[in-house]
């Protein structure tokens, strides 16, 4: 059985979040999808999830 832990986020966090999600839109891109190829989400989105806890790792 495999666990998973969440903890909240901190901005700490943000450049290995950053890093995930330039992955991620990447591979979006690649496959064809207009997904997250508009600038979206940004680090601003993220920064603003941290402070208000809502963004998890």
């Amino acid at each position: 059985m495999n666990l998973i832990y969440l903890r909240p986020a901190t901005q700490r966090d943000l450049p290995s979040i950053m890093a995930i999600i330039h992955e991620a839109q990447a591979l979006l891109k690649n496959d064809g999808s207009p997904q997250w190829q508009d600038g979206y989400p940004t680090e601003e989105v993220f920064q603003t999830d941290i402070q208000r806890n809502e963004c998890f790792v």
